[in-house]
């Protein structure tokens, strides 16, 4: 950000995209810059509502929250906040125009997959793994038909049985489910997956054969 002066046209800074026609922030792209500190709720970051990309990846933000503030970024179709410690419950699965969305490796966050996660029908690619959710995957996961991309390995999500919603995201290339302490057996649903590449399904325990994969 040394590039970022008063007085001079933001068009310039580094990591800040523009609107060619409105002039507005579109784009922020801060990731691995060394930022540190609290995310306020007063932040002026929150001024940028015509956001529709935000990278703020790879910082130490000092366990601040997802704060119901990043609420105000409706337009946002891309959002990485990974691996930059933050905390607490995660209150951004309404923003409905996200494509994609990686929180990975933030292990103080806290909570539950909502139900209301299948409203983003726009989902390409979920990286929501190392993030400390526990609980169930909902049943509205079998929703985000355009998911192509999937990690949520290193959570509790200890609902017992493999989740068959899985089997109904048809367009998954990569599948990463490692060590979520499912159990039982490998549900033969997951033979629709006729598009996979990478499936990670380490550290189970998992009873019965396993389905033929290879279409």
């Amino acid at each position: 950000t040394d590039n970022w002066k008063e007085g001079t046209d933001c068009w310039a800074w580094d990591g800040v995209t523009c609107d060619n026609t409105t002039s507005h922030v579109i784009g922020l792209d801060l990731n691995c810059n060394c930022l540190y500190g609290t995310i306020h709720p007063n932040s002026s970051l929150f001024n940028l509502v015509h956001l529709q990309h935000l990278d703020l990846s790879h910082n130490n933000f000092n366990h601040s929250q997802i704060l119901p503030s990043f609420g105000r970024f409706t337009n946002l179709t891309h959002l990485d906040l990974s691996v930059s410690y933050l905390s607490g419950p995660i209150q951004i699965f309404h923003l409905q125009k996200l494509q994609v969305l990686s929180l990975g490796a933030n292990r103080e966050l806290t909570g539950e997959l909502p139900n209301s996660i299948g409203q983003l029908e726009y989902l390409e690619e979920l990286d929501l793994v190392n993030c400390n959710l526990f609980g169930t995957i909902p049943a509205s996961f079998g929703n985000l038909k355009k998911l192509t991309k999937l990690d949520l390995g290193g959570n509790n999500l200890n609902n017992g049985q493999f989740p068959s919603s899985i089997g109904h995201l048809k367009n998954l290339v990569e599948l990463h489910l490692a060590d979520c302490n499912f159990s039982g057996t490998i549900p033969r649903s997951l033979t629709n997956l006729t598009r996979l590449i990478s499936l990670d399904l380490s550290y189970y325990n998992f009873e019965g054969s396993i389905p033929q994969l290879i279409h």
